[in-house]
């Protein structure tokens, strides 16, 4: 799984877990809210509102209990993929027979989320000489930051309706900031990114951060990890 997400950039990633009816996302770590904290809400909203579930409960993974090291606080934190913990049944073990009946609750909600998936930003990102996709680093308002595909140049990052703007960093490139970019509700809006190159090199991306204690104060805290990979 390690090495899924992080040679792959998902939109959106979801595992399933059972022992209770429940829609977490990050973060576990801490009570802090994430910074795509209003992202998540609209996206468990709409899962729990798609599927055939009675009640199923939307709430940031934390308010539970706390926990370090969880999938979906990785794949969020080390990516930007909007990652979220599906817990699907009360019964920890539930029958074969059962497994239909969880399968029917959750198919329209995965159909949805495959949709939202394709909503918010998204283009390529490539040399401005030679037209060559360019491996960056893409921070989309206060958002974590998410990452072109190295091979493909190809970027996508799920937004709520709104003007958004976009800064990308790039080793050898100059660093652009494009702004006013409108992003409709269901819809996905194109912003392709040339950038021009010149020399300089950027921490390009952050994979683990030991915080202890879990201490919110720590210099470990992600989210300052973050504002130096900004500013670095």
């Amino acid at each position: 799984m390690r090495e899924c997400i992080y040679t792959n950039q998902f939109v959106i990633h979801l595992n399933c877990h059972s022992g209770s009816e429940n829609v977490f996302y990050p973060w576990c770590h801490r009570p802090a809210h994430a910074p795509d904290y209003s992202n998540f809400s609209k996206l468990a909203t709409t899962y729990a509102s798609s599927s055939t579930y009675s009640n199923l409960v939307c709430t940031q993974s934390n308010a539970d209990y706390a926990t370090t090291g969880e999938l979906d606080d990785c794949s969020y934190g080390v990516n930007g993929t909007m990652g979220m913990v599906l817990e699907i049944s009360t019964n920890k073990q539930p029958s074969v027979t059962d497994m239909i009946k969880y399968y029917n609750h959750n198919l329209p909600a995965m159909m949805a989320l495959l949709n939202y998936a394709g909503y918010g930003v998204e283009g390529l990102v490539t040399d401005s000489i030679t037209g060559k996709p360019v491996q960056a680093t893409l921070f989309i308002d206060g958002f974590y930051p998410v990452y072109s595909d190295p091979l493909l140049g190809d970027y996508h990052k799920y937004l709520l309706a709104g003007t958004h703007s976009i800064k990308v960093i790039a080793n050898g490139y100059e660093t652009k900031v494009i702004s006013q970019i409108a992003v409709v509700d269901k819809k996905s809006t194109v912003q392709h990114i040339q950038l021009r190159p010149l020399k300089g090199h950027y921490i390009y991306k952050v994979v683990s951060a030991a915080i202890p204690g879990n201490n919110p104060a720590d210099e470990g805290n992600i989210s300052r990890i973050s504002d130096s990979v900004q500013t670095a």
